[in-house]
């Protein structure tokens, strides 16, 4: 099966498109692969790069903040102060925007793969996708789900 320009490009360089989406301006280090997100995190990135993530990809504050395990009033706290995230919630929000590039072009685009994370998904115990990704290793398993629809098997 060719796949279409757009899936190729897509899948070009994902970190291009991760970079463009945060801001390089807003990332310390050039972002290569994953293992750099622990480096920008280091360097710091403000609460505000938040939005850009909300923007792109067409969520919600609300949804976002289940991400990030607070509430929305919280999220939208720190975005207004726009003081740096912590590390962890900095990896956090690096990690989620691959997972979301894959995710779309594995899934053909934005809103599929919105709408397929809200789905209860057997090969996840009946839960949602979205539901993992505030949980240590979540977004890993997710990340599998998608790896597995990618190669062809639906599971």
């Amino acid at each position: 099966m060719i796949e279409s320009p757009e899936k190729i490009n897509a899948f070009a360089n994902p970190f291009d498109e991760l970079v463009s989406i945060i801001g390089e301006s807003n990332l310390s280090v050039s972002v290569e692969n994953p293992l750099d997100f622990i480096t920008a995190a280091s360097g710091g990135i403000g609460a505000g790069v938040i939005n850009r993530f909300v923007d792109y990809f067409g969520i919600t504050r609300r949804q976002t903040a289940a991400f990030f395990n607070m509430s929305e009033q919280t999220l939208a706290k720190r975005i207004r102060q726009d003081k740096p995230l912590e590390k962890n919630d900095a990896v956090q929000l690096l990690e989620l925007t691959h997972l979301f590039l894959f995710g779309s072009a594995v899934l053909e685009n934005k809103e599929n793969f919105i709408g397929w994370l809200y789905q209860q998904n057997m090969a996840l115990g009946g839960l949602a996708p979205a539901e993992l990704l505030s949980v240590p290793e979540g977004i890993s398993k997710v990340r599998e789900i998608l790896g597995r629809i990618e190669h062809g098997v639906f599971s």
